[in-house]
């Protein structure tokens, strides 16, 4: 089940932007900044990797795993229960919607073989969700947390919530699984790069 949290809630947005505010960001690359630490929900994550996404020569997206400690395993951190974190950080004004839903589309394709029924719906409530109004510079915060599910953040502001582990799986695996969006971003995120 997917949860859409409207935009227009102001309390919402600002107990949001509060909270993202306060991290410590620390590392960067190229200008594109990603804390060393992630605080989401009074958990910590730490920055486990981070890669440029390219497609056709042209940089796309820096991506960064945040995980509760440090792992080169892909298998072990798409099957886990555990707390985890992609970020995706848009650098390219080329993306548009389309592309990023046509994109996040291929990435679930390519991840998992055979959905379930439940799991097709998830997808697709998800990529609308997600492909809304993409900007240069916008951040998206995917955050698993087991006792919710796939916590969505566009800039400091909540989007939805997804519930499942099953979902959560076919998530992480769009970058760690055995047909990545990119192999040189999933090592990268891996640390192994």
């Amino acid at each position: 089940m997917v949860f859409a949290i409207p935009s227009i809630i102001p309390f919402a947005k600002v107990l949001c932007i509060v909270a993202f505010s306060a991290m410590t960001c620390i590392g960067s690359t190229k200008g594109q900044i990603f804390p060393d630490t992630l605080q989401v929900e009074n958990r910590e994550f730490v920055l486990n990797g981070k890669g440029v996404r390219t497609k056709l020569g042209l940089t796309i997206y820096w991506g960064g795993l945040f995980l509760s400690h440090k792992s080169t395993n892909a298998q072990e951190i798409i099957e886990t229960k555990k707390a985890m974190a992609v970020r995706m950080h848009m650098i390219s004004g080329l993306v548009t919607a389309e592309r990023l839903e046509k994109s996040i589309r291929q990435g679930f394709h390519n991840a998992v073989d055979s959905p379930s029924e439940q799991l097709n719906q998830q997808i697709e409530s998800f990529i609308k969700i997600l492909s809304e109004d993409v900007q240069k510079n916008d951040i998206y915060d995917l955050v698993y947390m087991p006792d919710k599910g796939v916590v969505v953040y566009k800039n400091g502001v909540l989007l939805s919530i997804t519930e499942g582990l099953e979902f959560k799986k076919a998530l992480f695996a769009i970058w760690l699984g055995k047909k990545p969006v990119q192999m040189k971003l999933k090592n990268k995120m891996l640390g192994l790069q």
